[in-house]
């Protein structure tokens, strides 16, 4: 099962609600994944609040933990991965049967609607579209907007969120930050924000650049991390849009960042965060690793040269380095030439 805390309707659940889901997925044995609230429910500590409210959860109910895209968003608190990554330890040595993951970027990308005030996107797109025709209504959302994001604890910096796909609404232009885009149009960024969540829902998207790399590559390091895109399968041919690049190349960036670069991790350790480590705790348990009587999902790299080439300007690149994809046995990319083999199949936790 997983959350998304942040999101609405998700982020109504209660810690008692999620206690009772968790318990059911204990007795079936199946992992709680949760991209964790913005806010501290618990009331213990703010920056490490979300992090204990999932660990509070297996403490309760003993249920396999994934906690999803570590990051420090505010940059009052940026360099203190370290403090995050030492509290999971005392957790995992406790005994809690729990891992988190990390993307390697230090930028994020979401729907502009998820950071309006709940209240304002209650009932779904229609109402919130419904809620934002109304002056008044619109007016104190813009105020609230205002107080910043994070349970209005982050200052907003609208020079630091990026239109990523506005599908030309408000002769908006992807890549333009929210400053420079309200600016063109005599606006203030809240009124233009508002009127892009009016007019195009949860369409409009943007990648945000509120994070520190040295704390990716912290969490990257920690020995209860493994490494993904939090991306989507989206095609090359993206048009005017400028989708954040970890749908591209975040595997590859992995393999060349943090490990050929930075040597935050050994070649063999980035690997294993991104196959054995997952499969295992997932309990995925015919993949992760080659072995004889396992699926044979493989991919044939040059360890010099692997690479991502998708950046924030023009993410839809291909990565490099790559000679073959192979997936069930059946060769889906020879050379950087995707054949028309369909082998895929969704994976499912082992009964």
């Amino acid at each position: 099962m997983s959350t998304g805390l942040t999101y609405i309707p998700s982020g109504y659940s209660s810690f008692e609600e999620l206690t009772s889901l968790c318990e059911v997925l204990k007795i079936h044995d199946k992992v709680y994944a949760t991209h964790a609230r913005d806010s501290d429910i618990l009331g213990n500590d703010p920056f490490l609040g979300p992090l204990n409210e999932a660990l509070a959860l297996s403490r309760r109910t003993k249920v396999r933990i994934q906690f999803s895209h570590a990051a420090i968003n505010d940059p009052s608190l940026w360099g203190s991965a370290k403090k995050w990554t030492d509290h999971f330890e005392v957790a995992v040595n406790e005994g809690l049967d729990a891992a988190f993951d990390v993307y390697p970027y230090d930028a994020s990308s979401s729907a502009l609607t998820q950071y309006l005030p709940s209240w304002v996107q209650e009932g779904g797109v229609d109402q919130m579209k419904m809620r934002l025709s109304d002056k008044m209504v619109f007016e104190k959302a813009a105020v609230e907007l205002s107080r910043g994001w994070s349970a209005n604890v982050i200052p907003w910096d609208w020079n630091r969120v990026v239109l990523a796909r506005t599908d030309d609404l408000m002769q908006t232009t992807p890549g333009d930050s929210i400053l420079i885009a309200a600016q063109k149009l005599n606006l203030s960024p809240e009124h233009l924000v508002l009127e892009l969540c009016k007019a195009g829902g949860n369409q409009v998207m943007v990648v945000l650049f509120y994070r520190m790399e040295e704390d990716m590559r912290t969490f990257a390091r920690s020995a209860y991390s493994m490494i993904c895109s939090d991306g989507s399968a989206i095609p090359f041919d993206q048009g005017e849009r400028i989708p954040h690049p970890r749908s591209f190349g975040a595997s590859t960036r992995a393999l060349r960042l943090l490990s050929r670069e930075r040597n935050d991790l050994t070649l063999e350790s980035a690997i294993h965060k991104m196959t054995g480590k997952v499969a295992q705790h997932l309990k995925i348990l015919d993949r992760g690793t080659i072995a004889i009587g396992k699926a044979a999902d493989i991919v044939i790299f040059d360890p010099l040269t692997v690479g991502d080439c998708a950046t924030f300007l023009e993410p839809a690149q291909p990565p490099v380095g790559i000679h073959y994809v192979i997936v069930n046995g059946e060769v889906v990319i020879e050379n950087g030439v995707q054949s028309d083999a369909r082998p895929g199949r969704v994976l499912h936790a082992s009964q």
